[in-house]
């Protein structure tokens, strides 16, 4: 529709919302498909926004696939644009995108870190994603506490 009336705003953020749903349905190939295209176009006609939200939907889509490397370049691409553009939507889920990546990783601390910054952003605009990266980031510390109490009593042995 979009592609036929010569609308790449549009068809970017169709192909970009295509891929979202092809992510949530598995099919991590055509999301990816989708987000690159869609990433093409947005970079072409200079729709930071849209750079952002692709971007950020091939790190998810690289996470679900378990190329966790691929998810935090992803991720921190997204970062850096939403950044520079102050795009707050995109940077908490691009921050939220590199928690995941980096707790999958083991880098509990950069992932804790990311957590926050995520969740904080998302609560400055009322986002129920907050409350459910407060929990995450709560699991996150009772097994960082855990695992610390077990090497403590490991080392008293």
């Amino acid at each position: 529709m979009f592609r036929g009336d010569g609308d790449r705003h549009g068809e970017a953020w169709t192909l970009d919302n295509v891929g979202t749903l092809h992510g949530h349905l598995g099919r991590l190939d055509l999301a990816e498909d989708h987000h690159r295209q869609a990433l093409v176009i947005h970079r072409d006609t200079g729709e930071r926004e849209g750079e952002a939200s692709a971007l950020n939907g091939l790190g998810a889509a690289a996470y679900l696939a378990g190329d966790l490397a691929a998810a935090v370049t992803h991720h921190a691409a997204a970062q850096s644009v939403a950044g520079s553009i102050g795009d707050r939507y995109q940077l908490a889920r691009a921050c939220a995108g590199l928690a995941h990546a980096h707790e999958a990783l083991g880098a509990v601390l950069t992932a804790r870190e990311h957590y926050r910054q995520a969740m904080n952003l998302y609560a400055a605009f009322g986002s129920p994603e907050a409350e459910q990266l407060r929990i995450r980031l709560a699991a996150v510390d009772q097994r960082r506490t855990r695992a610390g109490s077990v090497g403590i009593v490991e080392r008293l042995r």
